[in-house]
């Protein structure tokens, strides 16, 4: 389902850098891989059923670029075009102008395929399902552009792996608006981690076999998106799993983050991911913690904490809310 769609955006290349593919100077080498389209995230108004707490400008989002585009591995971005300069002058800014390649799309959302599944998402959130959640204010639960940005992360991997263009032997996704300050990782030396032939995940919730209806229902999140690390031969079959879980979800009339999505794929094959905890109490991490020269942390993801109301009483509320329509 996204693997078709996402085969018909036409990405044009804005700057190529001048990519070494001959030799990989050490295996534990990453290439990062980010994207940045604007989904109106400025525009969530009081108005607008979303927590207020998730309104984003795009400068903002700049603004936290600006801190990750010290990094000196190679970094591939996938950005709207009015913002693909902007990006390049920061990472030209820090002498990384080499190791940096951008691709842009002019109408992402526009595209037909693209615009279907959109349409379709938007079917189900305007529909029982919303009356369904816990989370009503979530962002996943409102806005389509949302969900489906957050899905493509391994096809925007995938893409930049199928393009020979990536000069480590593993890549990381990093969300663009990753690193909130100026201190998430050494800008003096390049980031580089053993992920061991697999693709690498980070929890913050301990697994259990929750239902994924539950989960989707309570607002729960059990492994990260915003950090994926992974060796060229792994990301294809992630990309795989990811687009049979959304399509499991869509069919069963339900909707939801890349977080779910990557939970659903983990169940199904464990044995192909390697999982680490991670303290929810600061989801930005990857690089202090998961990297060459230090020990990855000894830490324990946080139990399913217990509601203040039990679920009954959570029902009954939504019940009535309906039933007061």
């Amino acid at each position: 389902m996204l693997i078709e769609a996402f085969k018909n955006i036409e990405f044009d290349c804005f700057w190529l850098g001048t990519p070494n593919l001959s030799t990989h100077d050490n295996e534990d080498d990453i290439s990062i891989v980010t994207a940045f389209f604007d989904i109106g995230r400025e525009a969530w108004s009081k108005d607008n059923p979303i927590d207020q707490r998730h309104k984003r400008s795009v400068d903002v989002y700049l603004s936290y670029f600006l801190n990750l585009s010290r990094i000196k591995n190679q970094v591939i971005i996938f950005i709207d075009e009015n913002l693909a300069q902007k990006v390049l002058d920061m990472r030209a800014a820090n002498g990384l102008a080499d190791k940096t390649i951008i691709f842009t799309s002019k109408n992402f959302f526009l595209i037909d395929e693209i615009a279907k599944i959109t349409q379709l998402i938007q079917i189900i959130m305007s529909g029982k399902f919303h009356d369904y959640v816990w989370t009503k204010s979530a962002p996943e639960y409102n806005d389509p552009k949302y969900v489906l940005i957050n899905a493509f992360k391994s096809f925007f991997a995938v893409y930049a792996m199928e393009k020979k263009i990536i000069t480590s032997p593993q890549v990381a996704w990093i969300d663009f608006g990753y690193c909130r300050d100026k201190d998430r990782f050494d800008s003096k030396i390049p980031w580089r981690f053993n992920a061991q032939n697999k693709m690498n995940l980070f929890y913050i919730l301990s697994l259990n076999d929750e239902p994924v209806f539950s989960i989707v229902k309570e607002g729960d999140v059990y492994f990260q998106g915003g950090h994926l690390i992974g060796d060229l031969n792994s990301w294809k079959d992630f990309r795989r799993e990811i687009d049979i879980s959304f399509r499991s979800l869509i069919d069963c009339g339900f909707i939801d983050d890349d977080q779910t999505l990557i939970l659903m794929a983990y169940r199904r094959n464990p044995q192909s991911y390697i999982i680490h905890p991670v303290d929810s109490s600061d989801w930005f991490i990857i690089f202090k913690y998961f990297n060459s020269n230090s020990l990855n942390p000894v830490t324990e993801a946080r139990k399913k904490r217990k509601r203040r109301s039990p679920p009954w009483w959570k029902e009954f509320k939504l019940w009535l809310n309906q039933y007061l329509k």
